[in-house]
């Protein structure tokens, strides 16, 4: 293999590698031959998983594999086929593939080209884009090109300029007197080739820009040319030709259709302005910061924090709009993000307004750049009334535990008949930890009869019956402690609803401790 041929392979298989899509060679019973990383990252899997794995385990549904593989017998290719792949953890993915039946050394394989379509968010023009240009470089094709010598007779005529100008090579070779300006503008006129030949600042206003690189010119005609009767935006490059003594001996020149580029431009622009109106008017508020700088505020984000424009934030650091409570855990998250470590995709944390009162916000954030930076993308949610509902809550729920822990009774909860809660006085009556007494019964705390005879556990289970049918009952009962002393107690026995479900609360008196004061 010569140097050019390792070279060669090199460059393809950079590209291969690094080429945004999934691609996969596989036989044609699906054994994987050769894959790229970016159908790895696509797909979840490790290279220890791929060594063994077959191509049917990528879809969501045998019946696509199917269908994909009775195509391509018939056609040998397949372009552009949506589908639903699954990843390894399940998770379906939405699919745009391509597949080329390909034979080597008289061994079919299939050649897969697989582009996660999953994420939305980019407009489809831009993607349409992006598939074109892939196949495009899958496939090798060259721009369309052709080439003159000095006299200005066509030399060369390639099958892409045949495709774009419907003028095929052999009609067109030999031919001067500017014949290949026909089928881009209906007469004969110069193009970019003869201004590389011969240099004309006039001709060259037909253009909205030529840019020379050294003796190469590169330009864009100002309005689209009728090419095969179809508006046609196209981008031109000219290079001279020069003979083993450096003598200019042609031209050639490369054109590319633009026209889609050009119409996804216009429709991002669109798109952008859309979305600018739509983050413009969110109910939440839109940051774009770069280390502890605001890059970017919506306005709702100056609602929030009060401000009245977002030209008080710009410029400005976290410490205008987060609490100095807070302001370094935010930071910290903000750096660790923009390095790429992992970090919570939500937090909440303490704010503060431009009067200086207090703003609780749950915020989002995730790194993205912008500008060719890093930066962080953060939405922020005004949660200071929910925050204010929970903290009272809980200072209830504190109140009440207070309460419950400080009773002088001892308090049990019962689901069902066991004790599923208790506060300290009914662990001190009974002598026991709370591990000894959760999951007993009220009978298992007793003597097996009380002192009229009854049975300690019928006369339990009638009276915590006829409790949760909503009658309290209040009655004597003799209990028995873990170390085997009984004691007489009054009980009270009601039921009570926590959470759409219904529970015992027995609050119990040691009568013997009271009689001996």
């Amino acid at each position: 293999m010569s140097q050019n041929d390792h070279i060669n392979e090199d460059r393809y298989r950079t590209i291969f590698e690094n080429i945004p899509v999934g691609i996969c060679i596989s036989t044609l019973d699906g054994r994987i031959l050769v894959y790229n990383s970016m159908l790895q990252r696509i797909t979840g899997y490790t290279r220890k998983d791929m060594a063994n794995l077959n191509v049917e385990a990528f879809y969501a549904s045998p019946r696509d594999r199917k269908l994909m593989l009775q195509h391509v017998r018939n056609k040998d290719i397949l372009r552009d086929y949506p589908v639903d792949l699954k990843r390894k953890n399940g998770n379906i993915l939405h699919t745009v593939i391509s597949v080329i039946m390909h034979s080597h050394e008289g061994e079919k394989s299939i050649l897969t080209i697989i582009q996660d379509v999953t994420e939305q968010k980019k407009i489809k023009d831009e993607l349409i884009e992006s598939e074109r240009r892939l196949t495009g470089i899958i496939d090798f094709l060259p721009d369309a090109t052709f080439a003159i010598d000095t006299e200005g007779r066509v030399i060369a005529w390639n099958r892409a300029m045949e495709e774009l100008s419907g003028v095929k090579a052999v009609s067109i070779l030999g031919k001067a007197n500017q014949e290949y300006s026909l089928p881009f503008y209906g007469t004969r006129q110069p193009l970019l080739a003869d201004f590389v030949l011969r240099p004309d600042r006039d001709a060259e206003k037909r253009y909205s820009f030529t840019a020379k690189e050294m003796d190469r010119l590169v330009a864009e005609p100002i309005e689209p040319l009728m090419i095969q009767g179809k508006l046609t935006y196209i981008w031109a490059k000219a290079s001279p030709i020069y003979d083993i003594d450096g003598r200019m001996t042609g031209v050639i020149q490369s054109v590319r259709d633009v026209t889609v580029q050009k119409e996804a431009e216009e429709k991002l622009r669109e798109s952008e302005e859309r979305y600018r109106t739509a983050i413009e008017y969110s109910n939440d508020g839109v940051a774009i910061v770069r280390g502890s700088l605001h890059l970017y505020v919506n306005q709702r984000f100056c609602q929030i924090f009060g401000f009245d424009s977002p030209d008080e934030v710009l410029g400005k650091t976290h410490e205008i709009t987060i609490h100095p409570d807070d302001v370094e855990k935010v930071r910290l998250i903000n750096k660790r993000r923009q390095r790429g470590e992992d970090v919570p995709d939500k937090y909440e944390a303490k704010g503060i307004r431009k009067d200086g009162s207090v703003v609780y916000v749950e915020i989002s954030a995730t790194g993205t750049t912008f500008r060719g930076e890093p930066v962080t993308l953060a939405y922020l949610r005004d949660i200071t009334e929910r925050r204010l509902a929970s903290d009272a809550l809980q200072s209830s729920e504190m109140r009440f535990h207070a309460i419950f822990d400080n009773a002088n009774d001892a308090i049990f909860l019962v689901d069902g008949d066991s004790f599923i809660d208790c506060n300290r006085r009914a662990l001190s009556m009974f002598g026991v930890t709370k591990e000894d007494i959760l999951s007993k019964t009220p009978y298992d705390l007793s003597p097996p009869a009380q002192p009229d005879g009854s049975s300690s556990r019928e006369k339990a289970m009638r009276t915590m019956t006829a409790a949760l049918k909503g009658k309290a009952q209040f009655f004597r009962w003799t209990h028995r402690r873990l170390d085997g002393t009984d004691f007489d107690t009054e009980i009270s026995l009601n039921s009570l609803e926590l959470a759409g479900k219904r529970y015992l609360q027995a609050i119990v008196r040691d009568i013997a401790q009271y009689r001996k004061t």
